[in-house]
């Protein structure tokens, strides 16, 4: 049995170009301009024969009458009447490339009507979109061979595993990259986390842990530490990222960079007048995390229970001389740890000196909650803290300074 070789299928051919032009009278054009004069400048000049006017293109019937034309072999029609910005729901016609020629804003609302003028640029306007309609081509999509679909993610903390996670779930081979010798950021020294599960009203189990766990043992996250992205170039879809590890490099594609590069706490050797620096048991909200052993917090300085303790907000923070801006998380986090203190000793006192506290959301559960355990929260401005570790406020309500003496522990919200 013999065969005979088929010949290649050929692409199918365009329909040959056929201009037409509808004009609209609607709107204050037809008061504008001659339209008979307009309909001659198409097919005189412009050799043009199909041309019609309509007292609304923009109705149904109106777009009936085009839709007819274009199914009739009209290919590129041009609408002579309201600007491109508009209509361009009632304005499509599946298989018609639609070339617009604006008559009603940039001639019949802006020029004086029935003048030579007004008439002259009505046809220039017809002139250029006919002009358009012989010329154009559609446009062809890009092609998209060589792309990679890999997303790479820089950061290690608590965002960029989650980022991670939520990626290769939804499909895509992930790369993670992480400077340090460990996943979990600063989220990994917490003791305890801002709650996020209802009733959102006491301080939770810190389960970065867990995060890191389900992320390092899934096989479509690729995990990288003591590693930095040294070099990246190309553009979405086809980046080539250069990895730097102790002195080796690696290239690898990706199509997508996050980048959840985490954040550093302020610089609290700048707070000296909040007296840090001046006794051990002045420390910033970060440091206070690893003092809490077994949920007991004890003195830098002599080891002995913290039973009295004072955070001071905005340390550093809302600040020309320092940061202007608020941190958004440190009325929260003190809140959180001062929690703590009293649920590991409920004899112990523990003050929060704010000048605003903004617990947004449902960080407002965990304000109320904190009043009802015993927080004491006091409203006023920090002028100092002294060497005997007393912090003078100008309280708001009294309207004077007030000493707050005989703590164990001052605890600066720097963020």
């Amino acid at each position: 049995m013999s065969t005979t070789p088929q010949a290649a299928a050929k692409p199918a051919t365009p329909p040959p170009r056929k201009p037409g032009v509808f004009i609209c009278t609607g709107c204050g054009i037809g008061e504008a301009v001659k339209v008979d004069a307009l309909s001659g400048t198409v097919t005189k000049e412009q050799k043009i024969a199909h041309v019609k006017t309509h007292g609304a293109l923009c109705s149904e019937e109106g777009g009936a009458l085009i839709k007819a034309d274009v199914a009739a072999g009209i290919t590129h029609p041009v609408i002579a009447a309201c600007s491109h910005r508009v209509m361009t729901d009632r304005f499509q016609f599946p298989g018609a490339e639609v070339i617009r020629a604006n008559l009603r804003e940039q001639v019949a609302w802006s020029q004086a009507p029935m003048t030579e003028d007004t008439q002259m640029l009505a046809a220039d306007q017809v002139r250029m979109a006919i002009a358009q309609a012989k010329k154009m081509e559609a446009p062809k999509p890009a092609a998209l061979a060589d792309t990679s679909s890999v997303v790479l993610v820089v950061g290690g903390g608590v965002t960029g595993l989650s980022a991670a996670l939520e990626a290769s779930r939804a499909g895509h081979e992930v790369v993670l990259v992480e400077r340090s010798d460990r996943l979990g950021g600063w989220a990994a020294q917490w003791s305890q986390r801002l709650p996020h599960r209802p009733p959102y009203r006491e301080p939770q189990k810190n389960d970065i842990g867990a995060l890191i766990d389900t992320v390092t043992a899934t096989k479509s996250i690729s995990v990288h530490t003591n590693s930095i992205v040294s070099k990246t170039s190309g553009g979405p879809g086809r980046f080539s990222v250069t990895l730097s590890k102790a002195g080796a490099e690696q290239v690898l594609a990706a199509g997508a960079i996050v980048l959840a590069t985490g954040w550093r706490p302020y610089d609290a050797t700048k707070l000296g007048h909040l007296g840090y620096g001046g006794s051990p048991d002045v420390v910033t909200g970060v440091e206070l995390e690893s003092l809490f052993k077994d949920g007991r917090l004890k003195r830098k300085s002599d080891g002995k229970e913290v039973r009295s303790i004072a955070f001071l907000q905005c340390a550093g923070s809302r600040d020309p001389d320092h940061l202007p801006y608020c941190s958004s998380v440190c009325c929260g986090v003190s809140i959180r740890q001062a929690m703590q203190v009293l649920k590991a000793d409920p004899k112990a006192s523990a003050y929060i000196i704010y000048e605003e506290l903004r617990t947004p959301g449902t960080a407002e559960e965990l304000y109320r909650e904190a009043q009802r355990s015993g927080v004491i929260f006091m409203k006023g401005k920090v002028k100092g803290v002294a060497k005997d570790m007393t912090v003078t406020y100008a309280d708001e309500l009294l309207g004077e300074e007030v000493p707050l003496a005989g703590l164990d522990m001052i605890v600066l919200a720097t963020g």
